[in-house]
Formats: structure tokens, sequence, C-alpha cells
């Protein structure tokens, strides 16, 4: 691969001697920079149409990547319901109490050891413009059969009185499940509506 350099004067030095860029010029960059993490952004989306919920799947969430950052709004259509994350394997949502999570809000606190969802929520969601959940996670080892993907996360929403509540969760598939891949995810409520959202997903290079 040609090796490209920097010319001088873009090349300056600073008050102990080191080699660093001229911030003040302006530079055109191209071909892919490597050695560096970053996010790629897969998928994009608000609507305004009422769902039963948000499916993202084995498009978005594949073995490209073996971890990827999610980060979207929901506002509920019904008042006082709760939000639900649930795990994707071979295509389809899995259920059986496959899933677990740990979640803190404030001094408050909720451990399952097994459940059909992870929960981003303490008190139930209000439906009010303004209200419903902001939320943003990271999944891990989505492509082991070793480790059980886990997520972890971090989330605001409005309580149905429009308190403003805030927590973190950590959860994913339980002990037992370490051998599903994971090949997507799927966004709902406990009544099963949502109103207005917008997602995004990224892959973690």
């Amino acid at each position: 691969m040609a090796l490209s350099k920097i010319d001088t004067p873009a090349l300056v030095a600073d008050a102990v001697g080191n080699t660093i860029l001229d911030l003040s010029e302006n530079y055109a960059f191209s071909g892919a920079v490597t050695g560096a993490g970053s996010l790629k952004l897969l998928f994009s989306q608000a609507t305004a149409t009422n769902a039963s919920s948000i499916d993202i799947g084995a498009t978005y969430i594949n073995s490209t990547y073996d971890s990827y950052y999610v980060v979207g709004n929901v506002k509920m259509v019904i008042d006082g319901v709760q939000f639900y994350l649930k795990l994707k394997s071979g295509g389809s949502i899995v259920t059986g109490n496959k899933h677990g999570y740990d979640l803190t809000n404030g001094g408050n606190g909720a451990l399952v050891d097994a459940a059909d969802f992870i929960k981003f929520n303490y008190s139930t969601v209000g439906n009010a413009i303004g209200e419903g959940v902001q939320f943003q996670f990271f999944m891990h080892n989505v492509n082991s059969t070793i480790y059980p993907t886990f997520i972890s996360g971090f989330f605001k929403q409005a309580f149905t009185n429009g308190a403003p509540e805030g927590g973190i969760v950590s959860g994913g598939f339980i002990a037992p499940s370490y051998a599903l891949v994971c090949n997507g995810f799927n966004i709902s409520s406990s009544s099963g509506e949502l109103d207005t959202h917008s997602i995004k997903v990224y892959g973690v290079v």
C-alpha cells in the first residue's frame, strides 16, 4: 500500500517540540482510515406511525460485527405501560424466559433471573408528549456460542405524571442460553402498541 505524507506547513511543532497537525489549515481526506475504532451507521428510522413493535433483524445484526450500539426514543400509545427489549435468534424473538436483567433507578432496583424480555424502565411509562422512553445501549457477543449476548445501557423515561426517571440496565441471554447467536432485537410495550419512535443502529468497528 502506498504511503501518503502530509506536507509542511501542515505539520508544526507544539510548545514542547512534538509534531502536530496545524488545525487552522484545510484538509481533504480520502480512502479508509484503519487502526481506530469507530461506529458505522447501519439503520436509521423515524416514524409517526403506530406500530406493534420495532423489529431489527439479521439484515443489520449479523456476523459483520461482534458489537452494536443502539440509540432511540419511543413514545407510548397507552399510559402506564412497560418498555420491553427482546433479543432474536434464528430470525425469531427468543421466548421461554431466556433473558435476564439487572436494573437500577436511583435507590431502587430490579433483578430478574429469567424473563421473556429485558425491561428499560422502573415505574410505568407515560404517554403524553414529552414522556415515553429515551435509551441507548451496547450489544456484545452477538456471534459467540461461548459467552451469552449481553446488553448494557442507560435510559431516561417519564412516569405517568411526567416525573423524570433515569436508570442503568444490564441484561441479555441468561447463562444456560450461552450458545444462542443473536441476530436482532425487538422493542415493544406491555400493551403491544408503540406511538412515534426514532431509532439508530450502529456497528462497532
